[in-house]
């Protein structure tokens, strides 16, 4: 049982430490993954968004 234990928790680890499991484009930058998180949505929808629907969303954001 011990060892079983040992083994997920080892299985665990690895599987964590894997940066291909990231949620996040691998040339995200820091600052595209804080705005991202700060307003809720993913990296790839901030990148999609036009400056209008980025500003009316930060707008819409402080109202909050």
């Amino acid at each position: 049982m011990k060892r079983l234990s040992l083994l997920s928790l080892a299985l665990l680890l690895a599987a964590c430490g894997n940066s291909t499991m990231s949620p996040y484009p691998s040339d995200a930058t820091q600052s595209e993954i804080n705005m991202a998180v700060m307003m809720g949505i993913s990296v790839e929808e901030l990148r999609s968004q036009t400056p209008e629907e980025h500003m009316k969303m930060m707008i819409e954001m402080q109202q909050q």
